[in-house]
């Protein structure tokens, strides 16, 4: 639940700095006709200053829609009238409205240069915070730490109070990212301070906020809880019902932890409702969320699902994809804790997939943590050991990772340290010693050469961790390479062998006679010693490409493979009374892997009997097209359902049972699809509802003609 919320709410903390706002004149564009043409001019540029005011307005306010056509017009005149002032506001409106977007890309896109062309303006501070609360949502928190020591330094050298107690506390934020708490609880009191002699309510409202924030994640939950109620009643007093509504859900987190569960229910319906009023859909669905998981700890499962449901809906609507994970992993926790593991798995699995598809480590780490849960409570072991495997493998190679960026982040921290008090020295040195130009002189070069060193270590770093990224990316695949090789194996003879169970268990039971123990014998000798075959086969085969999956291409006849693969599956054909029609040649040639081949002719076979009802019939054939060989399977069962063709070829998604009530792994087709491609061939499909399937591998042909004719 808390990487959530940091993930959602994080953005609140930064104070962007508003200045005032005044209620616009009559305004006045460029067909402004007047006898003086002085006086156009300061009609059209009194009209330039009121549109940016208008969009500073809109923006605190939440108007988003027309800001990007107003900022474009205001920087349109600006360059037109030569006039930097209003070109640096209209810059800061833009950051902004890219920064209430969490664009933070398009910030230094659009605003670097300017900002250095502009800084010197009255509101080139306003700009230049812009920009390090870019860094902040970049997860770049020295940068905007950088950025912001410069920013100070020329906020307390204009005297400008206000400016300097909501940076101090912007810089607190970054120092709670670094991991540098007690710089980060130097810098809150500070600005708090600065900000009761202000008698700022809206500044005092954000980091008493902030204060909280950060004791909650120190687990002082009751020194939280009193921050945040004491920033609630702030912005309650001023009537800022942006404030409120950050407040409410902090405050309704730390209550649903202190299992304060009726306050913590009136804070998240408040979060809704002003939501609602302020036509803000990411905190409707926080609400929605945070109001699933307190009644998921109340025990009050039926609602919580609800809840989740609500809230999931909502964020399908608005494509907020984060939201997905966490309902569809609060729904699965809600079955977990009611035993109901089929279900759980179930939305388990579809959270790890948007976690993959998210790219986020943590959570993809959480979901295989989930999932192993899952799959050992049930008592399927064979289940849960690759999710076992890969949560170890994912969390060993996470902490070498945080352990890098510890380092690199208590070096970085001592450099900003180290510039800081380098600056005090040279402000103390000018104060005692006019005269010392030498002494200044000795104190810049040394400050830049620690900033120089600060860049190189910070680059260095970035490359060691990009380097750890591809070491850890290597291991996961390699891990993924061997739990598919398991999966393989545990698809291809998990159905002999329990044929073979069968059989035992009917001789135990004494339902056989003699003669026919002696045929049972037989048949049980010959089935194992096909499954040991096939068993030494692919060990063999796994150790040849321990080094990954490389295929070793030759021409197959494949008229020959599927002999035997029929072979394999003429007792399952029989008992469910299908024919299975080979129409391929005697040769039949390819340019493939043939224990690729093999496999993915397994899995085509075994689903398509799995699929034809009894009395079918299953279809083989095979077609030279142009310079690939393809080969078909065609069966007369019930189709794929269209809303599963996008999704039919992933890992472990769940298919529906066999005509006979046969049930699937979900890997078959998976494996199909991946030996396919690993050896240069494609496999696709068709089918139609009620009447079948027919799926095609589309196979190299020999490197000669000769090969193809022969």
């Amino acid at each position: 639940m808390k990487i959530f919320l940091k993930l959602i709410i994080s953005a609140a903390g930064f104070i962007l700095l508003f200045t005032p706002v005044f209620q616009s004149s009559q305004l006045f564009g460029f067909k402004q006709v007047d006898n003086s043409g002085q006086e156009v001019l300061e009609k059209d540029l009194e009209y330039l200053q009121n549109l940016n005011e208008r969009a500073d307005e809109q923006i605190i306010s939440g108007e988003m829609d027309s800001i990007r056509y107003m900022v474009d017009e205001a920087l349109t005149l600006a360059e037109i009238f030569n006039d930097r002032e209003e070109e640096t506001q209209a810059y800061i409106n833009l950051g902004s409205y890219f920064l209430n977007r969490n664009l933070p890309d398009s910030v230094f896109h659009y605003l670097t240069d300017p900002y250095e062309r502009l800084k010197d303006t009255s509101n080139g501070l306003r700009l230049g915070n812009i920009i390090a609360n870019a860094y902040a949502r970049s997860n770049n928190p020295t940068a905007s730490l950088i950025l912001q020591e410069e920013l100070l330094q020329r906020a307390r050298e204009e005297e400008n109070t206000y400016f300097s107690a909501g940076l101090t506390q912007n810089m607190g934020n970054n120092y709670r990212t670094l991991g540098d708490l007690n710089t980060a609880i130097e810098h809150y009191l500070i600005s708090l301070e600065m900000a009761e002699e202000l008698e700022d309510s809206t500044l005092l409202a954000v980091i008493l906020d902030n204060l909280g924030r950060m004791n909650t994640d120190l687990e002082n939950l009751e020194i939280a809880e009193t921050y945040i109620s004491q920033a609630l009643e702030i912005a309650k007093s001023i009537g800022n019902l942006r404030n409120q509504l950050t407040s409410h859900l902090n405050l309704g987190i730390v209550q649903n932890m202190l299992e304060k569960y009726e306050a913590s229910e009136n804070n998240f319906n408040r979060v809704i409702e002003i939501s609602e009023q302020l036509g803000n859909i990411q905190g409707q669905v926080q609400g929605l969320y945070n109001l699933g998981d307190l009644y998921k700890n109340m025990g009050n499962y039926e609602l919580a699902l609800r809840k989740f449901e609500e809230s999931l809906l909502l964020g399908d609507e608005y494509n907020i994809a984060i939201a997905r994970y966490y309902n569809q992993r609060g729904k699965a926790n809600v079955y977990f804790e009611q035993d109901d593991y089929t279900r759980a798995i179930s939305l388990y699995t579809e959270a790890l997939q948007i976690a993959e598809e998210l790219a986020s480590d943590n959570l993809i780490v959480s979901s295989n943590r989930d999932l192993f849960e899952s799959y050992e409570r049930s008592g399927d072991t064979l289940n849960a050991y690759p999710f076992l495997k890969r949560y170890s493998v994912m969390q060993d190679s996470l902490k070498a990772l945080e352990q890098e960026q510890a380092v690199a982040r208590q070096e970085v921290l001592l450099g900003l340290r180290t510039e800081r008090e380098t600056r005090e020295l040279t402000e103390q040195a000018l104060e005692q010693e006019q005269q010392g130009r030498m002494i200044i002189t000795f104190l810049l070069v040394l400050l830049l050469f620690i900033l120089a060193g600060l860049l190189l270590l910070i680059f260095t770093k970035i490359k060691d961790n990009k380097q750890l990224e591809a070491q850890k990316k290597e291991l996961i695949e390699a891990n993924e390479v061997k739990d598919q090789l398991l999966s393989v194996l545990s698809h291809d003879l998990r159905t002999p062998i329990t044929s073979i169970q069968g059989v035992i268990q009917l001789i135990r039971s004494n339902l056989i006679g003699e003669a026919e123990l002696n045929s049972a014998l037989n048949q049980i000798e010959v089935k194992l010693q096909k499954e040991m075959n096939t068993l030494t086969n692919y060990l063999q085969w796994a150790k040849n490409q321990k080094d990954g999956f490389k295929p070793s291409l030759s021409v197959v006849n494949l008229s020959k493979v599927i002999v035997d693969v029929i072979s394999d599956f003429e007792k399952v054909a029989i008992n469910k009374n299908i024919s299975i029609e080979n129409h391929l040649p005697d040769k039949a040639l390819i340019y493939a892997d043939k224990h690729m081949v093999y496999v993915i002719l397994r899995n085509l076979l075994s689903n398509a009997l799995k699929y034809t009802p009894k009395s079918g019939k299953v279809l083989l054939g095979f077609t030279y097209s142009s310079d690939r060989a393809v080969f078909s399977i065609e069966d007369n069962g019930e189709g794929v359902p269209p809303e599963n063709y996008e999704r039919i070829f992933d890992p472990f998604h769940t298919s529906n049972e066999g005509t006979d009530g046969e049930i699937g792994t979900g890997l078959g087709l998976s494996i199909c699809k991946d030996f396919a491609q690993i050896q240069g061939a494609s496999i696709y499909f068709e089918s139609e509802i009620g009447k079948g399937t027919t799926f095609f591998i589309d196979f190299k042909v020999p490197p000669t003609q000769n090969d193809v004719n022969s």
